[in-house]
Parts: structure tokens; sequence; C-alpha cells
């Protein structure tokens, strides 16, 4: 009786974990093995500069070829 309530509880387990992956499968687009999905940036802005004040007297400046905004 004990051996049967355990094979019960083992097969409900591997049908909850079957159902929980099977599930899960179709969430994730394709991807190709060690191929990282990068999120695309909403802006590129080429030769960027950027100057920092405070009371009308400059901080710093930063100067790139390119700036990649991230919303």
């Amino acid at each position: 009786m004990l051996g049967n309530l355990r094979l019960r509880r083992t097969a409900l387990a591997v049908l909850v974990l079957a159902a929980v992956v099977l599930g899960c499968a179709g969430d994730e687009p394709d991807q190709v093995a060690g191929e990282r999905t990068k999120p695309l940036p909403d802006q590129v802005i080429s030769e960027f500069g950027l100057t920092e004040t405070s009371m009308g007297l400059k901080d710093w400046h930063m100067e790139a070829d390119k700036a990649y905004v991230y919303e």
C-alpha cells in the first residue's frame, strides 16, 4: 500500500514537471545556441557631445562617435 502511494506521488510530480516544462516551451523566441538577444536602442546619435554646467561654469564635457539611447 505504501509503495503504491509513493508511485502515485512520483507519477504526479513527473506530470506536473512535464506540464511546467512544456507550458513554458513556446514563450521565448528561437535563438542560436550561445547567442544573446540584446535590446535595440530607441535612438542612435552620431558625433555626440554633452556638456555639464553649474551656475554657468563648465564642469565637464564628453564627446563620442555615437551615443545609444534606451528608454
